[in-house]
C-alpha cells in the first residue's frame, strides 16, 4: 500500500468516525473478526489435511493389524502443524519482558503506588502491579498480551526518571492520569481493544516477515494489516483525546495544560542544552560526571524563558499530519478549550520525591550505568581537550610574540577560542579578521559562514558557504550538510531536502 493510498483511507475513516461513529466501530470489529477467522481457517485447513492423512493410515493399520511408524509420524506432524500455526500469533517469552529499566517495589515508593492505585480506581482501570524506571523522558503503560492477538493483557507502568525530575508533582500526576486513562474500562474500552488488536496484527506481520511459516499468512496479511491500520488510525487520536480528558477529570485542567505545554520544551532542552553541556564537561574533567543527579534541580532557572516560549510557539504551529497517531499540541489544547501555559519546576518542586526511598538508589544506578557506557569516549575527549588546550596556548603565545599565523593556523585558533576559551565575541572577531585577510581562501569563508549560519545571520552565512563550495568542491558535502540541518531545525523542510539531494549528487 502506498503512502498516498494509506493517507486516503485514514482520511475517509476519520470522516466516517465523525459522521457515523457506531457504523465505524462495527466496521472495525468486523475487520478484527475477519482476521481471527482467517487464522482459524488456516488452522482448521491444516488440521483437516492431517486428519485425512491420519484416517488413511489408520485404515491401513486396521487392515494389517500393525501400528507402524507412519501413525506416530502423522500424530507428531499434526501436533507440530497446530503449533506452527498458533505459535506466531501467541506472544513469545521474550515479548513478555518489560522494557529494560529499574524495577520499583511498593515498599520503596509507597506514595507513587498509592497515587497510581487511586487513579486506577477512579477510572475503573486494572491495577498496575509493576513500575519500571527508565532513563527516557517519557511515560507509558506497557500492555503485554499473554495470548498474542487474542489479548489477556498484563500492564506495566514505565516512567522515565528525567520526567520525574523535570516536571512538577501536579504536572506529573496529569501525565500519569493520561497514561492510565488508556486502560480505562467503560466508555473507551471498545476503541481501546480495537486499537490493541491493530497493534498486535502489525507485530504479527513483522514477526512473520522473516519466518518460514510466512507463506501461510503473508498473502492475507499483506493486504489486511495496512488496511486495518489505516481504518483504525483515527482511534489512536481518539484515545489521546480521551486520555487528555481523563487527565483533566482526575487531576486538573491547569496541570494537564501545563504538562502538554512543557513536554516538548523540556525534551528539547534536555537534548539541545542539558546533554551537550554534560558532554562539554569532558573537556575539563578526566572522569564522567553523574548527569542524572544534577538533572532538573532548578529547571525554571536553567531554561531560558525566551527560548522556551519560542519553542512553545513553534509547537503551536505544527499541524496534525494525516498519518500522525498523536494529535498536534494545538489540536489537543483546542479540545481542552485552553491556550498554552508553560510552567517549569523551581528548586524542590519536581516530582522525584514520589520515588521515596528508591530515589537515591535509582539515580545512582542510572548514573553508574551512564558512566560505564560513556567512559571510553569521555576519556578520549578529555585527552583531546588537553591537547587542544596546549595547542591553544602555543598559538596564543606565537600571536603575542608577533608571529603571523598561516590561514590554517588562524582558523584553528579561532575554533579553539570557542571550544576551549568559550569566548564568542573573540571567536567572531578572529573569523572576521581571517576572512578580511584571505577572502578567497575556502577555509576563511567556511569558518565565518558556519559561525554566522548558526548565530543569527543565516543569510550571510549561507552566502559564504555557497562561496566556499565554489572555491573548493571538497567542502561541498560539509557545507550542504550544515545548510540542510539548519533548514531542518527551522522548519524549512523543502529547502532541507534540496540540500540533502545536493549531498547525494555530490557523493555519487
Amino acid at each position: 500500500m502506498t503512502d498516498q493510498h494509506f493517507a486516503a483511507i485514514v482520511s475517509k475513516s476519520e470522516e466516517l468516525a465523525k459522521t457515523r461513529p457506531a457504523y465505524y466501530q462495527r466496521k472495525l470489529w468486523l475487520l478484527a473478526v475477519l482476521g481471527n477467522l482467517y487464522l482459524a481457517a488456516v488452522l482448521l485447513t491444516m488440521i483437516a489435511l492431517q486428519a485425512v492423512l491420519l484416517f488413511v493410515i489408520v485404515q491401513e493399520v486396521m487392515a494389517t493389524g500393525r501400528i507402524g511408524w507412519q501413525v506416530v509420524f502423522c500424530i507428531a506432524a499434526l501436533i507440530l502443524t497446530i503449533w506452527a500455526v498458533l505459535e506466531p500469533v501467541l506472544v513469545k517469552k521474550d515479548k513478555l519482558k518489560p522494557e529494560p529499566g529499574i524495577l520499583l517495589t511498593r515498599k520503596q515508593a509507597p506514595e507513587l503506588f498509592a497515587l497510581t492505585d487511586a487513579l486506577c480506581r477512579q477510572i475503573n482501570a486494572p491495577r498496575v502491579r509493576r513500575v519500571v524506571i527508565t532513563d527516557k523522558f517519557n511515560a507509558g503503560v506497557e500492555q503485554l498480551p499473554r495470548l498474542g492477538i487474542f489479548g489477556w493483557y498484563k500492564s506495566n507502568l514505565v516512567l522515565g526518571l528525567p520526567l520525574l525530575k523535570c516536571m512538577t508533582v501536579e504536572q506529573f500526576k496529569a501525565v500519569l492520569a493520561h497514561e492510565l486513562g488508556h486502560l480505562a474500562r467503560g466508555h473507551g474500552k471498545t476503541k481501546h481493544r480495537i486499537h490493541q488488536q491493530q497493534l498486535r496484527w502489525t507485530e504479527l506481520a513483522e514477526i512473520l516477515s522473516a519466518d518460514l511459516r510466512g507463506f501461510l499468512f503473508s498473502p492475507f496479511l499483506k493486504w489486511f494489516v495496512p488496511y486495518f491500520a489505516a481504518c483504525s488510525f483515527p482511534l489512536a487520536r481518539m484515545n489521546e483525546y480521551e486520555a487528555d480528558a481523563a487527565s483533566v477529570r482526575l487531576v486538573s485542567k491547569g496541570a494537564a495544560v501545563e504538562a502538554l505545554s512543557a513536554s516538548n520544551v523540556i525534551d528539547k532542552y534536555l537534548q539541545e542544552h542539558y546533554w551537550p553541556q554534560v558532554h562539554q564537561l569532558a573537556d575539563q574533567q578526566p572522569e564522567p560526571v553523574a548527569p542524572y543527579l544534577a538533572m532538573g534541580r532548578n529547571l525554571a532557572a536553567e531554561v531560558d524563558a525566551a527560548w522556551a516560549m519560542h519553542w512553545v510557539a513553534e509547537d503551536m504551529k505544527i499541524q496534525t499530519g494525516p498519518t500522525a497517531s498523536h494529535p498536534a499540541l494545538q489540536d489537543r489544547l483546542k479540545a481542552l478549550q485552553a491556550t498554552p501555559r508553560l510552567v517549569l519546576p523551581a528548586a524542590g518542586e519536581n516530582a522525584e520525591g514520589l520515588l521515596g526511598s528508591a530515589l537515591q538508589a535509582v539515580t545512582e544506578q542510572m548514573d553508574r550505568e551512564w558512566q560505564d557506557k560513556n567512559r571510553a569516549w569521555w576519556v578520549e575527549r578529555y585527552q583531546r581537550g588537553q591537547n587542544n588546550r596546549r595547542q591553544f596556548a602555543e598559538l596564543n603565545a606565537r600571536v603575542a610574540s608577533g608571529a603571523e599565523l598561516t590561514v590554517e593556523e588562524a582558523y584553528q585558533r579561532a575554533q579553539l577560542t570557542w571550544s576551549v576559551g568559550r569566548n564568542e565575541e573573540e571567536t567572531l572577531r578572529q573569523l572576521l579578521a581571517l576572512y578580511q585577510r584571505a577572502a578567497q581562501h575556502p577555509l576563511a569563508s567556511f569558518g565565518l559562514g558556519a559561525w554566522l549560519l548558526n548565530r543569527g545571520a543565516a543569510e550571510d552565512g549561507q552566502v559564504l558557504l555557497e562561496q566556499t563550495m565554489r572555491l573548493d568542491e571538497g567542502f561541498t558535502a560539509r557545507c550542504c550538510e550544515m545548510l540542510r540541518d539548519y533548514c531542518w531545525r527551522n522548519g524549512r523542510e523543502e529547502e532541507a531536502h534540496g540540500w540533502h539531494e545536493k549531498i547525494e549528487a555530490h557523493c555519487v
